[in-house]
């Protein structure tokens, strides 16, 4: 396994924020001597290995793997010196026992081992989607405030268009005030969205390690970004191998496995039932039952997982339509009141429900994407 970097201390200078993501900020590496280049721009995959570079609590999770492997590795020993007769020789039920209940050691070990490199392999997991949520957040911060700057102008050519019409005398001076309104409102939520951005760029800092008035430019836009195609999708009842190598089933096989051992290796050497029978009986029953369960468990959360996602696409071919839709609205009535046929009302509502649909097409999108992605992550 390929040894990532690792620091020699934590130095806790951006809060619990950068502590939690277990993340070492570039001010506290400058301060231990370590020297680090600040990229100009990172693109999603580049933003990604930089965090995993970055990242102690992958590290630690690296180093828990090595220690469970030299743990297992040390259980084989043990069971091979047992299986030689080295350790002993003189009674053949004890060796017998000594060699069953190291089995079990063995596969003791073997599941601390899975489950530790389960642990780093679900952390490296989880900081791609994190990086990539916040790679895609930056990006849609920046759209929006592209689509609210778009909204501010159309306000801005309305208001132009109601004070024409006013002093030509097809209009009041009451849509004159409308008209002078809406362009307050755009600007208001174009302020708005520009702190939006602002506060995106300085997560995006922070989550990669860096200080929050650092300036690194994100390569690519949100248009660049293509909505996954998910009609390639297999149905989930054709999803066995999936639910089969998932760490919960084979968690469970893994236990399973254990109380067989000792379950058939005491009946295979006693041949008698006591107490002691009894135990090993009651945990196998349970170790199965939990199997079970555990199996019936994994395909409600792969068919609950797919509809989730199939709902989420749904979604957001609803709203490319319906963005397809208020454009052709707002052309026609935006002719329509140049021309006198219908009120300022009625195209000052057109183009909000624009905006609106313009902002609802990206969240769904993003939706989209990350859905995909978080299914990925847990399934291919």
């Amino acid at each position: 396994m390929n040894k990532l970097v690792r620091k020699t201390a934590v130095v806790l200078v951006l809060g619990s924020l950068i502590a939690g993501m277990g993340i070492l900020p570039s001010a506290a590496m400058a301060e231990e001597g370590v020297e680090v280049a600040i990229p100009d721009s990172l693109s999603l995959e580049e933003s990604i290995d930089y965090v995993m570079e970055h990242s102690e609590s992958l590290a630690l999770l690296d180093d828990k793997v090595e220690l469970k492997e030299e743990a297992l590795d040390e259980a084989w020993d043990q069971y091979k010196d047992y299986e030689d007769g080295v350790l002993n020789k003189d009674n053949i039920d004890n060796l017998k026992r000594a060699l069953i209940r190291n089995q079990y050691y063995i596969k003791s070990a073997q599941a601390d081992y899975d489950k530790a490199l389960e642990d780093y392999e679900a952390e490296k997991e989880q900081t791609v989607y994190d990086a990539t949520q916040k790679f895609y957040q930056l990006l849609l911060a920046q759209d929006n405030l592209e689509s609210t700057e778009t909204s501010y102008a159309r306000a801005q050519d309305n208001l132009e268009l109601a004070n024409l019409r006013y002093k030509l005398g097809d209009a009041t001076s009451l849509e004159v005030v409308q008209a002078t309104n809406r362009v307050t409102e755009a600007y208001n939520d174009l302020q708005s969205n520009k702190e939006s951005l602002h506060l995106k760029q300085m997560e995006w800092y922070l989550f990669l390690g860096l200080s929050y008035d650092d300036e690194v430019i994100p390569e690519g836009s949100w248009v660049e970004l293509v909505a996954p195609d998910l009609t390639g999708l297999t149905d989930p009842s054709e999803f066995s191998g999936l639910v089969e190598a998932t760490f919960a089933v084979e968690s469970a096989v893994d236990n399973l496995e254990l109380e067989t051992i000792q379950y058939e290796a005491f009946v295979n050497i006693y041949h008698k039932v006591n107490k002691e029978y009894d135990q090993y009986k009651y945990e196998y029953d349970q170790a199965t039952n939990s199997y079970n369960q555990t199996v019936n468990q994994a395909w409600l959360a792969v068919y609950g997982d797919y509809y989730s996602l199939m709902g989420k696409d749904r979604n957001y071919q609803e709203s490319v339509a319906s963005l397809e839709y208020q454009e052709e609205l707002y052309r026609m009535q935006e002719l329509k009141y140049s021309l006198g046929e219908t009120s300022l009302d009625s195209l000052l509502d057109s183009e909000q429900s624009l905006y609106n649909a313009a902002l609802q097409n990206n969240q769904q999108k993003m939706n989209l994407l990350l859905g995909t992605l978080a299914w990925q992550n847990q399934y291919q």
